[in-house]
Parts: C-alpha cells; sequence; structure tokens
C-alpha cells in the first residue's frame, strides 16, 4: 500500500507586466500623434530566493517521504499557477497597460515642449494577436508637477 505524498511549500514570487516596447509604433502627422499600443502581459514571473528558508517546506505528518523530485515539480506547478493567476487578472493587466500609456503621453508631451508644439494622440490598441482592437484620441496632458 502506498501513502500519499503531502507538503506544502511556502515563498513569495514577483510578477512583471507591461507591454512589450518592440511592439509599440508611432507615427506623426502634423500635431497628431499615433500610438499603437499593445495589451498588458505578464513579463516576468519569479521567486524571491529570500523567501525560501528551510521552514518553507512543511511535510504532513503522515506524508510518504518527499524526494527533492516532488519538491521541483511542486515547485513548478506553483510557479505555473502564479504566472497564470497574474495573466488571468484583467484589473492589474489594465492598470499596467494604462501606466505605460501615462509614460507614453508624457513622452510625447515634454517633447511638444521642447520643439514648441502641442499635439493631439490617437491611441491604437492591440489585441494578444497584434490585431487592431480599438481606438482613442486625446489631447495631450500636461504632465503633473
Amino acid at each position: 500500500m502506498e501513502k500519499d505524498k503531502n507538503f506544502w511549500i511556502e515563498y513569495s514570487g514577483v510578477v512583471t507586466l507591461g507591454i512589450d516596447a518592440s511592439l509599440v509604433k508611432v507615427e506623426v502627422s502634423g500635431s497628431e500623434v499615433s500610438i499603437t499600443i499593445p495589451s498588458a502581459s505578464v513579463l516576468n514571473c519569479t521567486v524571491d530566493s529570500s523567501s525560501l528558508t528551510e521552514d518553507s517546506f512543511i511535510v504532513a505528518k503522515n506524508s510518504a517521504k518527499i524526494q527533492a523530485e516532488d519538491e521541483v515539480y511542486a515547485f513548478e506547478a506553483a510557479q505555473t499557477y502564479l504566472e497564470q493567476a497574474a495573466a488571468d487578472d484583467t484589473a492589474l493587466l489594465a492598470s499596467a497597460q494604462q501606466r505605460a500609456q501615462e509614460l507614453l503621453e508624457e513622452y510625447i508631451t515634454n517633447i511638444g515642449k521642447a520643439v514648441g508644439q502641442e499635439y493631439t494622440i490617437k491611441w491604437i490598441y492591440l489585441d494578444d494577436s497584434s490585431e487592431s482592437i480599438d481606438t482613442e484620441q486625446t489631447p495631450a496632458e500636461e504632465p503633473e508637477t
């Protein structure tokens, strides 16, 4: 008769969300700047190694013996879960895309100030397959000081 293996690994992870800057496209036509921006996605998912200690591994009292490959498998499964949970968090992804837009808008506004030009920004949003899904036009605003 085989016993089940029951154990817990606890650690902290860091997920980086953002846009793929290589897909950003900027075109200027007079005072209109068209910026094509992709959807935000998970860019990186790593373990905070300082959170892994001897106390991070807890084996249940009646568990079968845990082997190193069991820990590796469980750790990989947890990493996959963490990354998928972040990729499914539409609010976090929307926030990451909004922040990227704010940075691009500030950049365009500052360039406009430097050359004495006020720009209107036309946003072209891409979906996950790099197809245009929506557009929005906004005047470049003065950055907050």
